[in-house]
């Protein structure tokens, strides 16, 4: 999901992108999932806000994000354990405020 800003609020330009949304399958074994966004999204770094989504019987972990870790090409998330099958997945959030 993308979210953009114009120069003038309507028909200008796109200046750059606000938001971006999006999901990424676990590996089995996994202790860090690595996330690269597309070329050109962000022009600065962004915040970026994650969460684990797992099936049902599997044990809980969550995710964080160490800052060094974010550049405007892509964040590493760190997981709370490895994963104990392929039924995780990573869902994300990475915002820039451009004014």
């Amino acid at each position: 999901m993308f979210f953009y800003v114009r120069k003038d609020g309507g028909g200008g330009s796109i200046i750059g992108t606000l938001m971006r949304s999006g999901s990424q399958s676990i590996s089995l074994g996994a202790s860090t999932v690595s996330v690269t966004f597309p070329v050109g999204t962000f022009s600065a770094v962004p915040s970026v806000r994650v969460s684990v989504g797992v099936a049902d019987g599997e044990s809980s972990i969550y995710a964080a994000i160490q800052a060094s870790t974010v550049s405007a090409t892509g964040f590493t998330a760190i997981l709370s354990a490895s994963t104990e099958s392929a039924n995780y997945t990573l869902y994300w959030e990475a915002s820039v405020n451009p004014l």
